[in-house]
């Protein structure tokens, strides 16, 4: 759970320079990447076992329930103030590597189910 803390923590302050409601974007995010985190792991067991891929109704559904787990999380805990107090006083060099970590990992993300459904589908590789 401590990346997406970390993710939230970096977004938030990132658009409390440019939002009044920095927080709302902030779990937004946080859900996309939780939602992409768990298509990979989807990705990855199809690899090895071979299963129907949920409907449509049921990845709105799990969307849904990210939603509202880190609306509550997040927004209605307000716990900006102690993931300010944890991260907020590091080295810059630390926040830089630690921001390109999470650039990666978004990237990683994002990029592994897409490969996997070309090297399979359109290639037919695997």
């Amino acid at each position: 759970m401590k990346i997406f803390d970390y993710i939230f923590y970096r977004v938030y302050n990132f658009y409390a320079r440019k939002d009044k409601n920095p927080d709302t974007y902030a779990s937004g995010i946080v859900s996309v990447v939780q939602f992409f985190t768990l298509l990979s792991l989807l990705a990855a067991i199809r690899l090895v076992h071979e299963f129907p891929i949920p409907g449509k109704y049921i990845v709105i559904l799990v969307i849904l329930v990210l939603m509202v787990v880190n609306w509550f999380r997040y927004e209605k805990s307000e716990n900006y103030k102690q993931f300010s107090e944890r991260w907020e006083g590091k080295e810059r060099a630390k926040r830089r590597k630690r921001g390109w970590f999470i650039i990666l990992y978004l990237i990683g993300v994002i990029l592994f189910p897409i490969g996997i459904g070309i090297l399979k589908h359109n290639l037919g590789v695997l």
